[in-house]
């Protein structure tokens, strides 16, 4: 809890909340993934396929425009 109120306090201010939930998002999503490749921590082994590498590009690609079109503010 401690990493995520000192990582929330310095990136913040310099991507904004929305890329900072995002990033989180990003993080969650692939250590979801890694878990279930796995089966780590007990749970159920769910080996990755094709489709849950396709929406974890796509919601990575989502992300990139996003923090793209952030870019293009700064610089203008």
């Amino acid at each position: 809890m401690g990493f995520y109120a000192l990582s929330a306090t310095l990136i913040i201010p310099r991507f904004g909340a929305a890329s900072f939930i995002a990033f989180i998002l990003v993080a969650q999503l692939l250590g979801a993934t890694a878990i279930d490749q796995f089966g780590l921590f007990g749970v159920a082994r769910r080996p990755v396929d094709a489709m849950r590498i396709a929406g974890l590009i796509v919601i990575v690609v989502g992300i990139a425009i996003m923090e793209f079109g952030n870019l293009r503010k700064l610089w203008s």
